[in-house]
């Protein structure tokens, strides 16, 4: 089964043309208003949602006008520019794109190179990221550390490179262990949620999917208890002034296709329709 399968099984058509209905509301304030950044945010939305529910006529339409707005903005997020160009195929001017503009990622980088076809291109780029990831020393026994391990495995793992993969993979766990041992810092639930869905991919790339489902079902279990009135606002401050700017690096390359579901709406949701999507995913490898 596809990505994108499992992604429609996240929501009803009812809860898809919900979101719909407010995306299209919110992009006509925003042309309203001559907002046009945050009109291709809506109307990137739109066309996701579109794919999602399985009109790719419509949703390629939007992922051109989203350009469009793109064009009329002051500020232009390079990544939705390289995010429709990918959804429209234009594999070749998305690279073109990446290049031009200083702030690209390097990782984005080598995957339009992999998607073009560039693969030799693709794996050098990865290989030189997880070469010059700089490790301080300060993070040795930091809780988000083995999520960093973690991070280099999956770049040397793209680079084709099975044994550094394992290697940092094997690390990671070791490094998870002994900060588990002795993590002594209180948490607060969102935190605790991101560590366990880190975690449980750890183990999920060593093929221990027992231990990675306890990790993701712990998550699930604390993402529900931090989006409760009495944990909402810590919830939120950690969101925009904690640990997630760690945990969106880590995450969105583990999983850029959720990128998808991401929409503009209360973050706690994409948050839960990521945890789901992982237990999804890990299902079916456990059923062979």
């Amino acid at each position: 089964m596809k990505g994108i399968e499992f992604l429609r099984k996240l929501f009803t058509e009812q809860e898809l043309n919900a979101i719909l209905q407010k995306a299209h509301n919110s992009l006509q304030k925003e042309l309203n208003d001559k907002d046009y950044r945050m009109a291709a945010f809506y109307s990137l939305d739109i066309a996701h949602i579109y794919d999602l529910l399985g009109d790719r006529e419509k949703a390629e339409q939007h992922y051109r006008i989203t350009t469009e707005y793109l064009d009329c903005a002051d500020f232009q997020p390079l990544w939705i520019r390289l995010e429709c160009l990918r959804a429209l195929g234009k594999l070749e001017e998305a690279v073109k794109a990446a290049l031009s503009n200083p702030s690209h990622s390097k990782i984005e980088l080598a995957e339009l190179y992999k998607e073009a076809g560039k693969h030799d291109i693709a794996r050098k780029i990865y290989a030189e990221l997880a070469t010059r990831q700089f490790c301080n020393p300060d993070r040795l026994e930091n809780f988000i550390y083995p999520q960093y391990l973690q991070h280099i495995s999956n770049l040397w793992e793209r680079a084709q490179n099975a044994e550094k993969a394992r290697e940092f993979n094997e690390s990671a766990r070791e490094a998870w262990e002994k900060v588990e041992a002795k993590l002594e810092k209180h948490l607060y639930p969102i935190e605790k949620a991101w560590l366990n869905e880190g975690v449980g991919y750890i183990y999920e790339k060593a093929c221990n999917f027992e231990k990675a489902m306890d990790y993701y079902q712990k998550a699930g279990e604390e993402y529900d208890l931090a989006n409760m009135e009495k944990y909402r606002a810590s919830s939120e401050t950690h969101q925009v002034d904690g640990d997630w700017d760690h945990y969106a690096i880590y995450f969105y390359t583990q999983l850029p296709e959720t990128l998808m579901i991401n929409f503009l709406e209360y973050f706690m949701k994409f948050n839960f329709r990521r945890i789901k999507y992982r237990i999804l995913m890990l299902e079916e490898k456990m059923r062979g």
